[in-house]
């Protein structure tokens, strides 16, 4: 596995399908994709565990926990060389990893990319 894709969720039901199915769809596809249910009190646990992708792994925390903490369980699971940051109301273009995976193995001496975005 090449890319682990961290997604922290808390409370963001109505983004999950449209955010998820554009991680789905990335032109890069080496990918373990990372949810971490940080114990949300609506839908997001449910809507997370409808989504139908095999490289999708949900992980829901025992106590809500904050987003950092939310986030670092989920590098804690990660096992790519490489892992990419994802908020659960994201939209990710796609070629979004494609292009950050090309740059850093273009890039060694490179530590951390980030990417550009557009607000909506």
């Amino acid at each position: 596995m090449k890319v682990s894709v961290v997604v922290p969720v808390y409370n963001k039901g109505p983004y999950l399908q449209e955010s998820f199915e554009s991680i789905f769809a990335q032109t890069y596809t080496d990918l373990e994709i990372i949810a971490i249910d940080d114990r949300s009190t609506d839908d997001s646990l449910e809507r997370l565990l409808a989504l139908r992708d095999p490289r999708l792994r949900v992980e829901r925390l025992e106590r809500n926990m904050g987003h950092p903490m939310a986030t670092q369980r989920g590098f804690d699971l990660a096992t790519g060389r490489y892992v990419v940051r994802a908020d659960a109301d994201d939209i990710h273009l796609p070629q979004r990893i494609a292009q950050q995976v090309a740059f850093m193995e273009a890039h060694p001496e490179v530590g951390v990319s980030s990417s550009w975005m557009r607000t909506f």
